[in-house]
Parts: C-alpha cells; structure tokens; sequence
C-alpha cells in the first residue's frame, strides 16, 4: 500500500490569485472555475456562501435556509455546551429533523467575507509605525483553541503521520511565521504578533532584550506606558560576549532610572513562571525566532 502527497508551499491569497497564478495551477488540477467565480469582491462569488465560523474556523452554507457545513472541532464547544450525561451529543452526534428540534447556541456568530485588502499598503500609506497581526489559534489558551488545537494534533496523528507527511502542514507555527514574514517584507514599519491569552490591557508588560538591536523596543514600552499607565519588566538576556553588551546595559539602566514603572529582573530565562506574571510582551522577531 502507498500513497503520494504533495503541498504547494506558501499562502494562496484569494484577491491575488491572477498575480500568484494559483488560479492556474488549480485549473490544472482539474478546476473548472475562474477567478471572479470564487472571490469577486464587486459580484456574486463563492466567497459569499464561505464565511468563518466561531472564533476563526472556515464553514460553508450550503442550503437557501442557511445550513452550514464546518470541522467538528470548530463546534466543540457549542456541541458541548448542549451535551448532558442524558445526551451525550459529543460522542452520538445530534440531527435536527425540522425548525422546532435545532438548538440554538447564544453567541456562536457567522461572519461573511466582504472584500481582502492588503493591509501593508494602508499601512505603508498612512504612515504608521506599528503593525499588529494576530497569531490565530495557534498560541491560544483559549479553551476553544486548545480543544481544536488537540483535535488537530489527534487528526494527524490518526490519518496522515503514517504517509510521513509534514508537521508544518498541521503546525500552525508555520503558518505563523509564514504570516508574519510576509507582512515583515511588505511593511515600512515594525511588524508584531498578537497571542491570545485573554488579553484585555496592556498593564503589565515584559519586555525582552536579547541583543543591541532589541533595545528599539523600549521605546514602544514608554508609549505604552504612556496609554495604560501599567507597568513594564525588562528581561536582559544578553551576557559580557553579547557584541555590544555595554550599550545594552547602559540603555536599559537609563530606562529604568528614568521610568518610574520600570524594572529590571533579575532572571535571565524565560521560563513559563515568569510569563504567567504578564500580559503582554514584547519581543522582537529575530529574538522569537530564536527562543523558539
């Protein structure tokens, strides 16, 4: 028994699918739509009957009344939610009949694609100097994320390690720093990435500096003090070997000594007993790619 697989690498982007000449390679492979069939911003497209379910999952309606089709993950919750010792619909599933036997689920939304832009030329044109994008699901400990997360791993682990196929297809770490390679490359400013963990404010922040070229970071950590009035710890992971280790410390006293609400720790590891302490770090991508 064998099998081939193949994945083409890199984010196929529905508005710049003529550009990419993604639209040909699928037509290759047998597709026997255009390009304005399935995203046309300005008319009628596939995109309108794809939005994105709950949190971040990708769902499809499939009927005029609005049935719609997603990944069994995606509604774990909400499956859960309406699950009893009486009806465990987790593990027997549930199928509603007619209108009067649906369950309805209060705050489970689904939301339509209207149009994509590139955010970097908004950016790039306005001016701005700071560029926030979202890491999704991935670093989430959100319970949602983290039960699609297992289920994930769980379907990997069942269907397709056995034809040795790549992590990084199911990893979304990949994914993330695919992402955020591309908005590095394409932004005239500097590019960061947000975790979910809850987050409400910046008032407690950690900021960590692994090198000469981190200490741009402290000036970031100063606006935001300015905004949330919290606080910010500095993690100095730099050593005596570090190429430019005296500038790095004379610049990170100066920031303490002149930051009311600054400190220094003492610790040099980043260990997950320290992170649990903040709720928002900063940290720059050479160092991420690093540590990580």
């Amino acid at each position: 028994f064998g099998s081939a697989m193949r994945a083409d690498e890199g984010m196929w982007l529905l508005q710049l699918m003529k550009q990419q000449n993604s639209i040909e390679l699928m037509k290759k492979q047998g597709l026997k739509l255009e390009a304005d069939d399935l995203y046309n911003p300005g008319g009628v497209s596939l995109k309108d009957a794809v939005g994105i379910f709950g949190g971040g999952c990708t769902g499809e309606i499939i009927s005029p009344e609005g049935v719609i089709l997603t990944n069994h993950h995606c509604g774990y919750a909400s499956i859960q939610q309406h699950s009893s010792v009486e009806h465990d619909y987790l593990t027997d599933g549930f199928w509603a009949k007619n209108r009067s036997e649906e369950l309805p689920t209060p705050g489970l939304k689904f939301q339509f694609v209207n149009r994509i832009e590139d955010i970097t030329d908004i950016v790039n044109t306005e001016g701005f100097d700071f560029l926030l994008v979202g890491s999704g699901i991935s670093m989430s400990n959100q319970p949602d994320d983290i039960e699609a997360n297992r289920y994930r791993t769980s379907f990997y682990n069942r269907f397709f390690r056995r034809f040795k196929a790549p992590e990084s297809w199911f990893y979304p770490g990949a994914l993330l720093k695919d992402k955020t390679k591309m908005f590095i490359g394409k932004s005239n400013c500097d590019v960061g990435v947000f975790v979910n963990r809850g987050f409400v404010k910046a008032s407690n922040v950690i900021v960590v500096v692994d090198s000469e070229k981190d200490l741009f970071l402290l000036e970031y950590a100063s606006t935001l003090l300015k905004t949330t009035h919290g606080s910010v710890s500095i993690l100095d992971r730099s050593s005596s070997t570090t190429p430019g280790s005296e500038k790095i410390k004379h610049a990170i006293r100066q920031f303490v000594d002149t930051t009311k609400q600054a400190s220094l720790l003492a610790d040099k590891d980043m260990t997950a007993a320290i992170f649990s302490n903040y709720n928002f770090m900063l940290i720059s991508y050479d160092t991420w790619n690093d540590v990580s």
